[in-house]
């Protein structure tokens, strides 16, 4: 490490990485010995000059951001526990597509998963008790998820920053603030639970559009659903 407490270890992808793991055998990046340190070696950075597609079923455990991704890529069976920083962190992709498949998130000390590209997808996707948001979809997120579950965030469940999401079939509760946060952004949902989140389940403000249907907000510490002038 460094001044930062980072450890400077990292696998940077410029080119093509294969992980070959299965559901039973998955691929293993962590520590040798067992350590508290989140923030033990840097992680995984993806910034290749080809789309990475052979990314299957690997644990990435007590990295700064467990992977982080600046080309396109297709992660299926990935697992990030016990991050420094961000599990999953997007960054702006201009010339391909990023598809996250049964995704696991957990004991991230910052946010859960970030998004701040177009043409992302998720679906199976588990974020479960990190101290930041769970789902912070940037202000160029272009961002579909199907299948997916935040839970026990310390912060807002989802956030959409001035971005375009699609939330199918997705359960937000018992997070630490709103279940979705939509600021200025535009948001569907669709088939959706937001319960038992510390504040209200949906807040609404800004200048984006917001569409629910077949949705229920029940249990919240506020409202369940909050318009704002925001």
């Amino acid at each position: 490490t460094d001044a930062d407490n980072i450890g400077d270890v990292e696998i940077e992808v410029l080119g093509g990485l294969k992980i070959n793991g299965t559901p039973a055998n998955p691929v293993l990046f962590k520590p040798y010995e067992t350590t508290t340190n989140k923030n033990y070696w840097t992680g995984i950075v993806i910034n290749s000059s080809i789309s990475n597609e052979s990314l299957n079923f690997f644990k990435v455990y007590n990295a700064n951001t467990g992977i982080d991704i600046s080309s396109p890529v297709t992660i299926t069976g990935g697992t990030v526990r016990n991050s420094g920083g961000t599990g999953i962190n997007v960054n702006t992709i201009s010339n391909g597509d990023v598809s996250l498949n049964d995704i696991t998130v957990k004991h991230s000390d910052d946010n859960g998963i970030v998004v701040n590209s177009p043409n992302v997808t998720a679906n199976w996707v588990l974020v479960d008790s990190c101290d930041g948001v769970g789902l912070f979809n940037k202000q160029n997120g272009i961002l579909t998820v199907t299948n997916m579950v935040v839970t026990n965030c310390n912060l807002d469940g989802i956030f959409n920053y001035d971005g375009n999401i699609t939330l199918n079939n997705c359960y937000i509760e018992d997070n630490g603030r709103f279940g979705l946060h939509n600021s200025s952004g535009d948001a569907i949902i669709q088939y959706c639970d937001l319960k038992d989140n510390a504040e209200s389940g949906l807040i609404i403000g800004g200048t984006g559009t917001t569409t629910t249907s077949f949705s229920s907000f029940t249990g919240n510490g506020g409202t369940g659903v909050d318009i704002t002038g925001w």
